[in-house]
């Protein structure tokens, strides 16, 4: 019988980790009952911030748990997500879901046996600007996408490509629903021994191309992607949430149109869209906890998870093998 009321611990209370408490707290139907962390001064200090039961035993609080959230480092979340799974615990797993395709796998397998639900942190499919752009009918034959951060500690024990580009990829194959056929790689090690700059070219089937760069080494933050197709070119800033069109027009501007230029094929307009702001990780937890007690269509799937980690395996592979 499935529960009316989620019992949920968040494992892992650092900078993720606290926003995942802040918003699990005002998820109906979550009922936080514990954090862990094996850093304790950071486990105390959040304790006594929201007033929560802390753990110093990580399966003692996985038992009581109906679901739980892993926002640990990534290295960790095999680890954890098993033995969650093991004790019949859905699991919400920030992204990457895995560094291994092979545990990835392994974790897909396991919650199909045990009917539990994984779902993955991939929090830009919930992004209020992407939300809105696949509500068209859109048919994407090149997309240029930039994600730049500046230099932080936390995260690197991961590259670039796990930390920061898998978002994009993970995107990408949600604007396609297609295969990727073909990929190009660069990468450099700039102030770790793992790549701190990555950018990708990805083919899909029917000839679209995605080049994606990804950098912590930027001193201005950037999270914005460029679409373009048939007659028409989209900007997706999904830091500021906004979208802005542009798309040859036979008709002249309207009081939401700005007319560029006109040529032989019509007016060139700039429309900007209207997004309703939203915060995209108490969506995400919303719909994580209503695909547990209600069955509700999935966003985010384990196996788009997997297969984005796959891709960015790759990337991986043709960068080292270019180092060599």
């Amino acid at each position: 019988m499935k529960p009316t009321i989620i019992t949920y611990g968040v494992i892992g209370v650092g900078h993720i980790g606290n926003y995942h408490i802040q918003q699990a707290l005002k998820i109906p139907g979550l009922n936080l009952i514990g954090i862990y962390d094996n850093n304790q001064t950071m486990l105390k200090k959040r304790g006594l911030e929201y007033s929560l039961k802390i753990y110093d035993d990580l399966i003692q609080l996985v038992k009581k748990c109906d679901a739980i959230c892993i926002a640990t480092p990534a290295s960790h979340h095999y680890k954890i997500a098993k033995l969650a799974m093991d004790n019949n615990c859905h699991v919400f797993i920030e992204k990457p879901i895995t560094t291994k395709l092979s545990h990835a796998v392994e974790l897909v397998n396991l919650a199909k046996t045990k009917q539990l639900y994984i779902q993955v942190g991939h929090i830009e499919r919930f992004n209020p600007a992407v939300i809105k752009y696949m509500e068209k009918n859109n048919n994407p034959e090149f997309m240029e996408i930039h994600r730049l951060t500046p230099f932080n500690k936390r995260g690197n024990d991961i590259d670039v490509i796990l930390d920061l580009m898998i978002h994009d990829i993970d995107l990408v194959l949600y604007f396609k629903q297609q295969a990727v056929v073909s990929i190009k790689a660069h990468g450099v090690q700039v102030l770790t021994d793992s790549y701190d700059i990555a950018n990708a070219q990805l083919q899909f089937q029917d000839g679209c191309v995605a080049n994606i760069t990804a950098s912590r080494m930027s001193d201005t933050p950037m999270r914005k992607i460029r679409v373009f197709e048939n007659k028409k070119y989209t900007s997706l800033d999904l830091q500021n949430q906004t979208i802005t069109e542009y798309k040859i027009d036979n008709q002249k501007g309207s009081h939401d149109k700005k007319s560029l230029f006109h040529n032989q094929n019509g007016t060139i307009s700039k429309q900007n869209i209207s997004v309703n702001p939203a915060n995209a990780l108490f969506e995400e937890l919303l719909v994580f906890t209503n695909s547990i007690l209600y069955n509700k269509t999935k966003i985010s799937d384990i196996n788009d998870a997997k297969t984005a980690l796959e891709i960015a395996l790759q990337i991986q592979k043709k960068i080292d093998e270019q180092k060599k």
